[in-house]
């Protein structure tokens, strides 16, 4: 029983298999401050604005909560309006996403 828990406790931080939700970096390269960042499920499901306080400077970054296991769109608004988003973001997989003035993207 008790190599059963330790093997258990051995398993790698990050994986996502039996977790509720995972993490990614979110990285603001562009210019601008960012003004909202909206986190959804591809599926379907209402938006999640991860900034509702205060704005992202640029090169400021936040941890980004994916909910549960899936796939998700991200959509970046920057204090001038302008926005840009990024579908298919695989929770669990993605380790970061960078916002820049024209795109995102993820790593």
């Amino acid at each position: 029983m008790r190599g059963a828990v330790l093997a258990l406790l051995l398993l790698p931080l990050g994986a996502c298999a039996g977790r509720r939700g995972c993490e990614a970096d979110f990285l603001n390269q562009g210019s601008m401050a960012v003004e909202q960042l909206h986190l959804a499920p591809e599926a379907g499901g209402p938006a999640t604005d991860l900034l509702p306080d205060a704005a992202l400077p640029p090169g400021g970054s936040l941890r980004l909560p994916f909910p549960a296991e899936g796939s998700y769109r991200l959509r970046a608004v920057w204090v001038n309006g302008r926005d840009v988003a990024l579908g298919g973001l695989r929770a669990c997989e993605v380790k970061r996403v960078v916002a820049g003035d024209a795109a995102m993207g993820a790593e």
